[in-house]
Protein backbone atom coordinates (compact mmCIF):
# COMPACT_ATOMS: atom_id res chain seq x y z
CA UNK A 1 0.00 0.00 0.00
CA UNK A 2 2.95 2.25 0.92
CA UNK A 3 4.73 1.91 -2.61
CA UNK A 4 1.56 2.08 -4.42
CA UNK A 5 0.86 5.77 -2.60
CA UNK A 6 4.64 6.58 -3.23
CA UNK A 7 4.31 5.50 -6.73
CA UNK A 8 0.86 7.70 -7.20
CA UNK A 9 2.83 10.20 -5.61
CA UNK A 10 5.50 10.36 -8.10
CA UNK A 11 3.09 10.28 -11.27
CA UNK A 12 1.19 13.11 -10.08
CA UNK A 13 4.33 15.19 -9.55
CA UNK A 14 5.50 14.13 -12.73
CA UNK A 15 2.32 15.00 -14.25
CA UNK A 16 2.27 18.49 -12.35
CA UNK A 17 5.64 19.11 -13.76
CA UNK A 18 4.37 18.14 -17.50
CA UNK A 19 1.59 20.87 -16.52
CA UNK A 20 3.67 23.28 -15.56
CA UNK A 21 6.41 22.70 -18.21
CA UNK A 22 3.34 22.99 -21.75
CA UNK A 23 1.92 26.12 -19.83
CA UNK A 24 5.37 27.77 -20.10
CA UNK A 25 5.59 27.05 -23.26
CA UNK A 26 2.63 28.08 -24.69
CA UNK A 27 3.14 31.28 -22.64
CA UNK A 28 6.49 31.62 -24.24
CA UNK A 29 5.13 30.38 -28.05
CA UNK A 30 2.09 33.41 -27.14
CA UNK A 31 4.91 35.92 -26.12
CA UNK A 32 6.38 35.17 -29.47
CA UNK A 33 3.45 35.25 -31.44
CA UNK A 34 2.65 38.91 -29.54
CA UNK A 35 6.17 40.48 -31.09
CA UNK A 36 5.90 38.91 -33.84
CA UNK A 37 2.61 40.45 -34.97
CA UNK A 38 3.52 43.79 -33.22
CA UNK A 39 7.15 43.63 -35.91
CA UNK A 40 4.84 43.07 -38.62
CA UNK A 41 2.70 46.02 -37.64
CA UNK A 42 5.64 48.38 -36.79
CA UNK A 43 5.88 51.00 -39.42
CA UNK A 44 9.93 50.88 -40.60
CA UNK A 45 12.17 53.89 -41.30
CA UNK A 46 12.47 54.60 -44.56
CA UNK A 47 16.13 53.59 -45.92
CA UNK A 48 18.59 56.40 -46.72
CA UNK A 49 20.45 57.03 -50.16
CA UNK A 50 23.26 55.58 -48.81
CA UNK A 51 20.67 52.35 -47.82
CA UNK A 52 19.49 51.92 -51.19
CA UNK A 53 22.85 52.05 -52.62
CA UNK A 54 23.86 49.20 -50.35
CA UNK A 55 21.46 47.23 -51.11
CA UNK A 56 21.57 47.61 -54.91
CA UNK A 57 25.60 46.93 -54.81
CA UNK A 58 26.85 44.66 -51.59
CA UNK A 59 25.94 41.66 -53.13
CA UNK A 60 28.26 42.14 -56.18
CA UNK A 61 31.20 43.95 -53.76
CA UNK A 62 30.93 40.64 -51.52
CA UNK A 63 31.01 38.31 -54.44
CA UNK A 64 34.40 40.10 -55.90
CA UNK A 65 36.49 39.85 -52.42
CA UNK A 66 39.12 37.64 -52.59
CA UNK A 67 37.45 33.91 -51.38
CA UNK A 68 40.49 34.55 -48.55
CA UNK A 69 40.22 37.97 -47.53
CA UNK A 70 37.07 37.29 -44.96
CA UNK A 71 34.35 35.40 -44.22
CA UNK A 72 30.49 35.74 -42.73
CA UNK A 73 30.50 39.22 -40.48
CA UNK A 74 34.28 40.46 -41.90
CA UNK A 75 33.18 40.04 -45.60
CA UNK A 76 30.14 42.19 -45.02
CA UNK A 77 31.97 44.65 -43.23
CA UNK A 78 34.74 44.72 -45.88
CA UNK A 79 31.46 45.30 -48.18
CA UNK A 80 30.26 48.06 -46.42
CA UNK A 81 33.22 49.88 -46.26
CA UNK A 82 34.39 49.35 -49.85
CA UNK A 83 30.80 50.89 -50.70
CA UNK A 84 30.92 53.78 -48.19
CA UNK A 85 34.22 54.74 -49.98
CA UNK A 86 32.59 54.97 -53.10
CA UNK A 87 29.23 56.65 -52.64
CA UNK A 88 31.55 58.93 -50.76
CA UNK A 89 33.27 60.16 -54.45
CA UNK A 90 29.46 59.27 -56.35
CA UNK A 91 29.07 61.76 -59.04
CA UNK A 92 26.23 64.04 -58.15
CA UNK A 93 24.01 62.58 -60.91
CA UNK A 94 24.44 59.11 -60.16
CA UNK A 95 23.19 59.85 -56.59
CA UNK A 96 20.14 61.46 -57.43
CA UNK A 97 18.02 58.40 -58.33
CA UNK A 98 19.03 57.47 -54.76
CA UNK A 99 18.25 60.36 -53.39
CA UNK A 100 14.86 60.67 -55.07
CA UNK A 101 13.67 56.83 -54.24
CA UNK A 102 14.66 57.16 -50.30
CA UNK A 103 12.68 61.06 -50.63
CA UNK A 104 9.97 59.06 -52.09
CA UNK A 105 10.03 55.90 -49.60
CA UNK A 106 10.33 58.53 -46.50
CA UNK A 107 7.33 60.26 -47.58
CA UNK A 108 5.37 57.31 -47.57
CA UNK A 109 6.41 56.36 -44.33
CA UNK A 110 5.64 59.47 -42.93
CA UNK A 111 2.12 59.10 -44.96
CA UNK A 112 1.96 55.59 -43.30
CA UNK A 113 2.57 57.13 -39.87
CA UNK A 114 0.20 60.06 -39.70
CA UNK A 115 -2.79 57.19 -40.53
CA UNK A 116 -1.37 55.10 -37.90
CA UNK A 117 -1.48 57.94 -35.96
CA UNK A 118 -4.96 59.33 -36.46
CA UNK A 119 -6.53 55.63 -36.37
CA UNK A 120 -4.92 55.24 -32.81
CA UNK A 121 -6.87 58.57 -31.68
CA UNK A 122 -9.74 57.30 -33.38
CA UNK A 123 -9.76 54.86 -31.43
CA UNK A 124 -9.73 56.51 -27.28
CA UNK A 125 -11.94 59.11 -26.99
CA UNK A 126 -10.14 63.16 -25.13
CA UNK A 127 -10.84 62.74 -21.32
CA UNK A 128 -12.35 65.96 -19.78
CA UNK A 129 -8.83 66.68 -18.38
CA UNK A 130 -7.18 66.28 -21.83
CA UNK A 131 -9.73 68.51 -23.49
CA UNK A 132 -9.26 71.49 -20.39
CA UNK A 133 -5.61 70.88 -21.01
CA UNK A 134 -5.71 71.23 -24.65
CA UNK A 135 -7.59 74.45 -24.28
CA UNK A 136 -5.73 76.45 -21.49
CA UNK A 137 -2.30 75.35 -22.09
CA UNK A 138 -1.30 78.46 -24.24
CA UNK A 139 -2.65 80.74 -22.15
CA UNK A 140 -1.32 79.01 -18.85
CA UNK A 141 2.03 79.10 -20.24
CA UNK A 142 1.66 82.63 -21.54
CA UNK A 143 0.78 83.63 -17.52
CA UNK A 144 3.81 82.10 -16.36
CA UNK A 145 6.22 82.36 -18.25
CA UNK A 146 9.03 81.39 -15.69
CA UNK A 147 7.72 78.18 -15.67
CA UNK A 148 9.52 75.20 -18.06
CA UNK A 149 7.28 72.83 -19.91
CA UNK A 150 7.12 70.58 -16.96
CA UNK A 151 6.42 72.94 -14.16
CA UNK A 152 3.35 74.34 -16.35
CA UNK A 153 1.55 70.86 -16.84
CA UNK A 154 1.49 70.70 -13.15
CA UNK A 155 0.26 74.05 -13.03
CA UNK A 156 -2.47 72.51 -15.00
CA UNK A 157 -3.11 69.87 -12.53
CA UNK A 158 -3.50 71.93 -9.99
CA UNK A 159 -5.88 74.23 -11.93
CA UNK A 160 -7.78 71.48 -13.02
CA UNK A 161 -8.40 69.63 -9.35
CA UNK A 162 -9.47 73.51 -7.66
CA UNK A 163 -12.03 74.08 -10.63
CA UNK A 164 -15.41 73.41 -9.27
CA UNK A 165 -17.56 70.43 -10.19
CA UNK A 166 -19.62 72.48 -12.73
CA UNK A 167 -17.09 74.26 -14.38
CA UNK A 168 -15.40 70.46 -14.97
CA UNK A 169 -18.89 69.17 -16.20
CA UNK A 170 -18.31 71.09 -19.07
CA UNK A 171 -15.53 69.07 -20.26
CA UNK A 172 -17.06 66.30 -19.38
CA UNK A 173 -20.12 66.98 -21.47
CA UNK A 174 -17.30 67.99 -24.32
CA UNK A 175 -15.76 64.19 -23.57
CA UNK A 176 -18.69 62.26 -24.06
CA UNK A 177 -19.79 64.30 -27.33
CA UNK A 178 -16.37 62.93 -28.24
CA UNK A 179 -17.07 59.53 -27.60
CA UNK A 180 -20.10 59.59 -29.25
CA UNK A 181 -18.90 60.88 -32.39
CA UNK A 182 -16.15 58.26 -32.68
CA UNK A 183 -18.73 55.63 -32.07
CA UNK A 184 -17.53 54.45 -28.64
CA UNK A 185 -19.58 53.09 -26.00
CA UNK A 186 -20.87 55.67 -23.53
CA UNK A 187 -18.53 55.56 -20.04
CA UNK A 188 -20.72 53.93 -17.35
CA UNK A 189 -20.82 56.49 -14.57
CA UNK A 190 -19.12 54.00 -12.23
CA UNK A 191 -15.93 53.93 -14.23
CA UNK A 192 -16.25 57.83 -14.69
CA UNK A 193 -16.21 58.51 -11.57
CA UNK A 194 -13.53 56.26 -10.37
CA UNK A 195 -11.49 57.94 -13.21
CA UNK A 196 -12.22 61.61 -11.65
CA UNK A 197 -11.30 60.53 -8.86
CA UNK A 198 -8.07 58.94 -9.60
CA UNK A 199 -7.25 62.81 -11.29
CA UNK A 200 -8.76 64.85 -8.66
Amino acid sequence: MKRERAKLARIRRREREALRKQKQREKLAAAKARAKEKEAARIKKAPSAFGLYLQDHSKAVRDALPAGAASGMQRQALAFKVLAERFKVLPEAEKAPYEARSAALKAKVAEARAQAKAENSAKAALTPYILFFKESYSATRAAHPDLNAKQVAAKMGQLWKAMPAEQQQRYRDLSEADRKAKGLPELKKKAAAQTQAKRA
